[in-house]
């Protein structure tokens, strides 16, 4: 387990306490999967990366809206929390990867 915790990482991204034991939980799921074997302080700040990207991230698919002066456009190719955080590239060098046998 990654030496932050829940409390440190929601007043690290600026979050109520409940919305950060949420994201906490996420997060570190999404990186102990990925790498596992990461060094803990490698592993808390790609927690806090991978947190802090979804907690700035809509809930939902806006393609485009208009609005006056005002447009939002989301991309849905931008959805992947490890890799636009920054965390993946933290982590690359801990990810076990292994090669199967085809056929």
């Amino acid at each position: 387990m990654a030496i932050i915790t829940p409390y440190d990482l929601a007043l690290e991204i600026g979050v109520p306490q409940k919305q950060g034991e949420r994201l906490f939980a996420v997060a570190s799921a999404l990186v102990d999967d990925y790498a596992e074997g990461a060094p803990d302080d490698v592993k808390s700040e790609s927690i806090i990366r991978t947190a802090g990207w979804l907690a700035e991230q809509p809930s939902a698919s806006i393609v485009s809206e208009e609005q006056g002066d005002i447009r939002t456009r989301y991309s849905s190719t931008s959805m992947s929390a490890l890799r636009h955080s920054g965390s993946m590239a933290l982590l690359n060098p801990w990810k076990i990867r292994s090669a199967g046998l085809i056929g």
